[in-house]
């Protein structure tokens, strides 16, 4: 029972004067300084951790060419007419000429460096223990990247989808606990 009541008040004020608390309330109030404010240290996460791997994937794929034939194709240079053909005509319109080439914002030396190390961590981190973790955090990353349906991509290769996910997720959970463990620091973003 909480409630109160005359007597309660009373004997309540009557141990504090015994005690003289209020006289040490009074001295302690000015001298004690309000807690500082502590920061939450952020750590390594699950979503950090995905995020992470999905950029790499993503950088990995627009720095590297394409394989086989068809990238050998887009290499070659733009056949540009001269002037003087067609008949003397002059020169020959191209379509969009107006349109600049768009201009690929190269990533820094650090963060290539990053993203070689985070390319690693299913390595580090699942390998051998836990290799259907590593592979569907491949699978799920590589298809996040490439735009594609990681159900899809399970299914194909004989897993469920709920399974797929869980196996996912708990790659990704494992990765961030081994960054905490060996202390890797969180990166800051990077501001153009």
């Amino acid at each position: 029972m909480n409630a109160r009541t005359p007597a309660l008040v009373a004997l309540l004020g009557a141990v504090a004067a015994d005690l003289r608390l209020d006289q040490v309330r009074r001295r302690a109030a000015p001298i004690a300084a309000p807690a500082p404010k502590v920061e939450p240290e952020v750590g390594w996460t699950p979503e950090l951790v995905e995020q992470a791997l999905v950029d790499a994937l993503t950088w990995v794929r627009s720095t590297s060419g394409s394989a086989g034939p068809r990238g050998f194709s887009r290499s070659q240079s733009r056949f540009v007419r001269a002037l003087g053909w067609e008949d003397e005509w002059g020169v020959v319109e191209t379509a969009n000429d107006d349109e600049p080439p768009q201009i690929r914002i190269q990533v820094s030396a650090a963060q290539v460096t990053f993203y070689e190390t985070v390319l690693e961590w299913p390595a580090r981190y699942l390998c051998p223990d836990n290799v259907g973790s590593a592979r569907c955090v491949g699978l799920w990353a590589r298809c996040k990247a490439r735009k594609a349906s990681f159900a899809a991509g399970a299914e194909a290769r004989g897993l469920a989808k709920r399974h797929a996910y869980a196996l996912k997720d708990r790659g990704l959970s494992m990765i961030a606990q081994g960054l905490e463990r060996d202390r890797v620091p969180v990166p800051q973003p990077v501001a153009l």
